[in-house]
């Protein structure tokens, strides 16, 4: 346990179904509920959009020729293991919950003890290809280093060939 890092989404999997058992609500009711509708983040959603103001993504063929990838269905990595689709806006909400001790509009949504937890180093990342840096760690869903001399806290998603990122 903590010996060393590897990242997965299966324990993301595992926590949202122990979620679901314990609350008797699907993971998206949670988050919709718990998270989204008190953070106001009103274009984030667990499905791909059905406007045409959607990010498309794209990769070579063999041919080093540049096509639309298709996207596919993510059920199979269960609800909460990813594909949640969201905006700038939106996700600049969320960053702003978390710089402000899990509070919005002065109000918490989280203990600011349990959000410190959460933000706390666990495991030394090591030389792991995902690291952000040669010395970051790992949190409970964040990677925790220093980028120009300040404390940094970050973490991506990367899902049919579009790139994310929150730091």
């Amino acid at each position: 346990f903590r010996e060393r890092y590897q990242y997965n989404n299966l324990t993301a999997t595992v926590a949202g179904y122990i979620a679901e058992i314990v609350t008797g609500q699907t993971w998206e009711e949670l988050v919709q509920r718990r998270i989204l509708q008190p953070l106001r983040m009103i274009n984030t959603g667990f499905a791909l959009p059905r406007t045409d103001n959607v990010t498309l993504s794209y990769h070579e063929n063999r041919h080093r020729e540049l096509l639309v990838t298709n996207r596919l269905a993510t059920e199979v990595t269960g609800p909460s293991g990813g594909a949640i689709h969201s905006t700038v806006e939106d996700m600049t909400r969320w960053m702003v919950f978390n710089m402000n001790g899990g509070t919005i509009d002065g109000c918490p949504l989280i203990t600011p003890r349990t959000l410190e937890h959460i933000h706390s180093t666990q495991l030394v990342v090591g030389s792991d290809p995902a690291s952000p840096s040669p010395g970051a760690t790992y949190a409970l869903g964040w990677f925790v280093d220093s980028y120009n001399g300040c404390d940094r806290l970050s973490h991506g998603g990367y899902l049919h060939d579009v790139n994310s990122e929150v730091m």
